[in-house]
């Protein structure tokens, strides 16, 4: 994206890239501040948060259905149980 500081206009620039120009702007504000290391690892970041929450998920789905419908979870969704277990954590 360094070329729209490089006398390409910005919708030019999203043109060539096939995105809207929202999205130039928003990681422009998103990113601005940041060195391309520091881009770097927050994507990595990112994707690792992605990585686990969609493992906690996961984790919470198996639990409910190994759980029968004695389970103290009950009907409860996979977020759910993730959200009680995170609330349980924060009392302690």
């Amino acid at each position: 994206m360094q070329a729209g500081y490089a006398g390409v206009s910005v919708l030019n620039l999203c043109r060539k890239q096939g995105t809207l120009d929202a999205t130039f702007y928003k990681g422009q504000t998103k990113y601005a501040a940041l060195e391309v290391s520091d881009v770097k690892k927050l994507r990595q970041l990112e994707e690792e948060n992605r990585r686990l929450k969609q493992m906690a998920a996961e984790q919470a789905l198996d639990i409910q259905k190994s759980g029968g419908t004695d389970s103290p979870i009950g009907d409860m969704t996979p977020m759910e149980v993730i959200h009680s277990h995170q609330n349980q954590g924060q009392r302690s």
